[in-house]
């Protein structure tokens, strides 16, 4: 019925509105929660717990204020041995944020680790630019506050997801090859829709244009504003 989940962590999913209306797929993971953050969010399934949060895939929508309240529906679900699904629409901006801020806590990844972790699972993982702001701000701002939270609310993390992470890095082809992303908001020259993030891929080493900076595995810290001049 749907697409396909993604396993990115142990008990952690990605996926679609209709893979989470799947209940073989459900099953088969053995999915007893789910998180649904798009517009018209709602429980759907019998016998399964949720947290619904009505939100739209819009540069502006603040996904940071749910952010706590999505760390612990996850968390919670896990730490119980049980599977959660994270999904949005179409399981690439929305869902993949609250993936991304909750790697972010149980281990000591910043935004751009914690993307590529996803991608290693989901390889069409992209939070719109407004939500790798938000992103880039909690990792400035906040995370810390929340790693410590989540340690005296749950104590240590038994997950030993620091070192899944690690070890799907490790793994992962993107993250072996770095190359230079950069970053597009503008919908004219590329095609990409309003407010998407749009990537263009130079080889590593390439010579950064004038406005971005060289950060962790070669990806490029600093967004270039304006369209780009070729699909990329």
């Amino acid at each position: 019925m749907g697409n396909g989940m993604n396993k990115i962590l142990p008990g952690l999913y990605i996926g679609n509105f209709k893979d989470a209306r799947d209940a073989e797929q459900l099953s088969k993971n053995k999915v007893t929660h789910i998180l649904s953050v798009h517009d018209s969010a709602r429980p759907m399934l019998e016998g399964v717990k949720y947290l619904c949060i009505p939100a739209a895939d819009s540069p502006s929508q603040n996904l940071t204020r749910h952010f706590k309240e999505s760390i612990k529906f996850i968390h919670e679900c896990r730490l119980q041995g049980e599977g959660c699904l994270v999904h949005c629409l179409a399981g690439v901006s929305r869902s993949v944020t609250l993936v991304i801020a909750y790697i972010m806590t149980v281990t000591d990844f910043g935004w751009e680790d914690a993307l590529h972790t996803v991608r290693a699972g989901r390889s069409c993982a992209n939070p719109n630019l407004g939500f790798q702001r938000q992103l880039q701000e909690f990792e400035k701002h906040e995370v810390h506050q929340y790693r410590q939270w989540l340690k005296e609310e749950y104590g240590e993390n038994p997950l030993r997801d620091a070192e899944e992470a690690k070890n799907i890095l490790g793994l992962s082809t993107e993250y072996q090859n770095p190359q230079i992303h950069l970053w597009c908001p503008s919908p004219v020259g590329c095609g990409s829709h309003q407010g998407r993030t749009h990537i263009r891929v130079l080889a590593s080493g390439a010579p950064l244009p004038s406005g971005t900076s060289r950060g962790a595995h070669g990806t490029s810290q600093t967004p270039m504003w304006g369209p780009c001049s070729s699909p990329g």
